[in-house]
């Protein structure tokens, strides 16, 4: 499902310089005239809502739009038009007509989402990490449509660890945990990000692979279960803690030794994305296998 954008605009992208806060974060700077607009825009269309509501109850009829459910965090953050919902989320969408020459640098561009650390930038400007920049076939003084989105909470993600050295961590789930939770806003399949790691003399990457409930989730304030798929197809799974349940990842090979007379239990999770997907079997040459789904 495409998000809609319920608020736009045009600005030149620029690299921020590193800290250790914007080395591997996701949020960029916009300029204070962003936000007043955004704030204006949502006014607006909130005064535009109602007018039409009260037009529509005058006439019995079914208002535009239902009261903010007072359960959810964001819907009820948008009854209020002096308020935006938190965390602000945006699309960073190319906008720029490429010359040939700089086409090479720009072959792998595609679009990125972001968190919003302060509305400090220049004006005209929205400063980013120059990590999201190169996620994005971004180049400096690339013009950009900065797009206000609302995409849902994040209900599972499955990562795809780039690098063999992911196996030697320890704890690499609380790793990871620790720096979505101060570094991201949201993720999106295809996306690659990195993490830091002490003692190590360059940081991890991994590859969102698949998402639950959409595409591209918000992962601030809510439960994300994580699946971790290393380079060697192995699996950390967050759903089980049986030891004795192998786990299956759609597109990954599995080489699985079981004697004569004995089993093997698996769970094979499709994320939503994928609609179907098909399970081959292969023996050993003389073997012979049964194979029971539930």
């Amino acid at each position: 499902m495409e998000l809609s954008a319920e608020f736009s605009r045009v600005l030149r992208c620029k690299a921020v310089s590193q800290t250790s806060d914007t080395i591997y974060s996701d949020k960029v700077y916009l300029p204070s005239s962003f936000l007043s607009s955004l704030l204006d825009s949502r006014n607006r269309t909130n005064n535009q809502n109602s007018a039409h509501n009260q037009f529509m109850a005058a006439h019995h009829r079914q208002p535009l739009h239902t009261p903010p459910d007072t359960n959810n965090a964001s819907d009820y953050a948008f009854g209020d038009s002096d308020q935006l919902p938190s965390p602000l989320i945006f699309r960073l969408v190319q906008r720029s007509a490429v010359p040939p020459s700089e086409k090479a640098k720009h072959a792998d561009r595609k679009t990125v989402y972001c968190g919003v650390r302060e509305f400090s930038s220049e004006e005209g400007h929205v400063g980013v990490p120059e990590w999201l920049m190169r996620d994005a076939g971004l180049v400096a003084g690339d013009s950009v449509a900065v797009e206000f989105v609302r995409p849902e909470k994040g209900l599972f993600a499955q990562l795809q660890a780039l690098d063999g050295a992911a196996k030697q961590i320890g704890d690499l789930r609380a790793l990871l945990e620790a720096h979505m939770r101060s570094k991201l806003t949201a993720l999106a399949v295809g996306e690659t990000f990195q993490v830091p790691v002490g003692g190590m003399n360059r940081p991890l990457s991994f590859s969102v692979v698949a998402l639950e409930p959409m595409n591209v989730v918000d992962i601030v304030d809510t439960d994300l279960s994580v699946d971790i798929v290393h380079a060697d197809g192995s699996v950390i799974n967050s759903q089980m803690d049986d030891d004795s349940i192998g786990e299956l990842v759609p597109g990954v090979a599995h080489n699985v030794e079981v004697t004569g007379g004995q089993s093997r239990v698996f769970q094979l999770h499709i994320p939503a994305q994928i609609k179907s997907t098909d399970v081959v079997v292969t023996c050993q040459p003389g073997g012979d296998v049964s194979v029971c789904a539930s």
